[in-house]
């Protein structure tokens, strides 16, 4: 059973797609992350920077596009939320940059 497991792990390092396949699995699971440097919560799906417990990531978007102080960003952010690509986002990296 362990060889099996070993085996299926090291058949994820030869295709990147299923380790992609993978890590968005797990995302979908584990949304919620903190922060290594500043302790801030962090959603990993959206890269919001806070867990919207109780909405999901399109809701919690919506929401924050319908409450936007202006005119401006309330249409730049609903572009954003019909346009997104629905795969998770990542955190920042060190170097302010997402991967």
């Amino acid at each position: 059973m362990l060889a099996n497991a070993l085996a299926q792990l090291a058949s994820l390092e030869r295709d990147p797609t299923a380790w992609r396949r993978l890590q968005h699995q797990h995302l979908k699971r584990f949304p919620k992350a903190s922060c290594p440097q500043c302790q801030s919560p962090l959603c990993l799906q959206c890269g919001a920077n806070t867990w919207h417990s109780g909405m999901t990531c399109s809701a919690y978007l919506a929401y924050l596009a319908e409450n936007a102080p202006s005119e401006d960003i309330r249409n730049s952010m609903r572009w954003q939320l019909e346009n997104r690509c629905a795969a998770p986002r990542y955190p920042p990296r060190r170097g302010g940059e997402r991967s």
